[in-house]
């Protein structure tokens, strides 16, 4: 009895160390022709210094292109301004159309001080309106920034 008791002591984890040995060979050897396939890329044929390969076919180098110039300070600063006044007209127009009197009250001042730009604003939108509600809330703006 003692003998069969050394044999299930020893000899379950053994053969469960062999299965496990057996699964992980079986799992890398399958994955190894994989690997070998994806690194076996066909290769383009050597060039020599004259950048002409074997074959006769001609290499060129890619065209560097020249970076653009910076724009001038005085258009970048207009530019963040026409984005800045066109933001704070959109909120304001949001602000119109939702009844929220206190934002309107706030964002009022900051568009008054480029009234003329606030209002090309509103005429474009009130250009573009499609429908009666967007016409409304276009004629309101317009009609607060021309006050």
């Amino acid at each position: 009895m003692e003998e069969k008791k050394i044999y299930f002591v020893v000899g379950i984890p053994l053969v469960g160390a062999a299965l496990l040995a057996g699964a992980l060979y079986v799992r890398f050897a399958e994955s190894e022709p994989a690997i070998q396939k994806r690194s076996a890329s066909p290769k383009p044929a050597a060039s020599n210094a004259t950048g002409y390969s074997p074959a006769g076919e001609v290499y060129a180098p890619a065209r560097r292109e020249a970076a653009p110039l910076p724009a001038p300070s005085d258009k970048i600063a207009q530019a963040t301004e026409s984005v800045r006044i066109r933001g704070t007209y959109q909120n304001f127009r949001r602000a119109v159309a939702s009844n929220d009197v206190g934002l309107q009250d706030q964002l009022l001042p900051a568009l008054l001080k480029d009234r003329t730009a606030a209002r090309k604003c509103a005429e474009e939108d009130l250009a573009r309106s499609e429908n009666d509600v967007d016409r409304a809330v276009a004629q309101k703006v317009l009609e607060a920034l021309r006050r």
